[in-house]
């Protein structure tokens, strides 16, 4: 599901958040301590992790959230909400930089 919009809401304990695509919500954020950290857990991610590196597929599990996984002939194509900070590790490790997580 490709992410159409989000929309960061105040709450008596905090900004939440919602992000939805064409099918539906594709994540909820809980209370964040301001409105920025709230929209930067719904920061939509997609790319291509190659089929010798899924080992990073992990990473998307422990700094994101996954909303969908397509085999393609290059690797698993993985879109996500994570925060940018997650999003550009990955992109490092996936480029030869560091390990991520």
């Amino acid at each position: 599901m490709t992410v159409r919009g989000v929309a960061i809401f105040p709450t008596d304990i905090g900004p939440c958040g919602i992000a939805w695509g064409d099918d539906g919500v594709a994540g909820v954020q809980l209370p964040e301590r301001s409105e920025t950290a709230a929209r930067a857990r719904l920061t939509p991610v997609e790319l291509t992790i190659p089929y010798p590196q899924s080992g990073l597929i992990a990473a998307v599990y422990s700094d994101g959230r996954e909303i969908e996984q397509e085999p393609t002939a290059e690797g698993t194509r993985v879109r996500a909400l994570m925060p940018p900070a997650a999003a550009a590790r990955l992109r490092a490790a996936l480029n030869g930089g560091a390990e991520c997580g």
